[in-house]
């Protein structure tokens, strides 16, 4: 009989650690599958992270190395009145080859509070793989960072025609120094008219993102929407330096597997 698949998806925000391009960043769905049988120990443990992100965000940027900690914050207001709040942080790293770090713990279960296990991401775009790490198991996933092309082609019309329909207005909101260094403020608001979703009334959700070009990166996002409440992340603790090679690589000690994600081809 072959073993009970557990599936857990905990939503995290982006971490951007490189230019925005169009002002938006979506979220990044973690996925973790874990293989065995009810009431036992898994015998096999598999994590895979697929990143959402806009194509033109991940643009690899080198000659500009740092190490930070993100901290991010939400807050979600129900219908009767209760808050749903939460708080955590997240470990950054990024070298000067443009190869970069992610450490972060699954922390939510749907809209529950979990104690998941650590997870950390390396994107090294000079041997052109991805690595998922699973520091509790010793155990690490290699992928090959794979270019997909897609032909283009006019947008269906339906697509077309709810662009059409909302309304998106960008702000400059000029500049200002953020954990020390300056960076440059834009708000996208954008109006979904009634209908459009469902939705009986007008919705307005409003992204506010602070990019400090020195450091190649967003260092303050904020994002108001009626459906989800209110996020905020904001990089602090931030050192232009240099960090520790091994930080991008695969510890010795850990069991690596290879092969294409199933569901991306990568």
């Amino acid at each position: 009989m072959l073993p009970e698949t557990i599936v857990v998806i905990g939503i995290l925000m982006a971490s951007p650690i490189s230019a925005p391009q169009d002002g938006v960043t979506q979220a990044t769905p973690v996925l973790l599958q874990e293989s065995g049988a009810a009431g036992k120990q898994a015998e096999q443990r598999q994590i895979i992270v697929h990143s959402v992100e806009g194509v033109g965000s991940e643009e690899v940027v080198t000659g500009v190395p740092y190490t930070a900690t993100a901290v991010i914050d939400s807050t979600q207001l129900l219908a009767d009145g209760n808050r749903i709040e939460n708080h955590r942080t997240e470990r950054l790293a990024r070298d000067g080859a443009g190869r970069t770090r992610r450490e972060l713990q699954i922390s939510t279960l749907g809209g529950l509070q979990v104690v998941g296990p650590s997870v950390v991401l390396i994107d090294d775009p000079v041997s052109q793989s991805e690595y998922t790490l699973d520091p509790s198991q010793h155990t690490a996933r290699a992928t090959k960072i794979k270019t997909i092309s897609l032909p283009a082609g006019p947008e269906p019309p339906h697509a077309a025609a709810d662009a059409g329909r909302r309304q998106v207005v960008r702000e400059n909101l000029g500049t200002q120094t953020i954990e020390g260094f300056l960076a440059e403020g834009t708000r996208v608001t954008s109006k979904i008219p009634a209908g459009l979703l469902g939705n009986q009334q007008p919705l307005s959700i409003s992204v506010e993102i602070w990019f400090a070009p020195e450091l190649r990166a967003v260092v303050l996002r904020k994002r108001s929407d009626p459906r989800s409440g209110e996020s905020t992340y904001r990089l602090t603790d931030i050192r232009r330096a240099e960090a520790d090679p091994s930080l991008f690589k695969i510890p010795p000690d850990f069991k690596v597997t290879t092969g294409n994600n199933p569901d991306t081809g990568r």
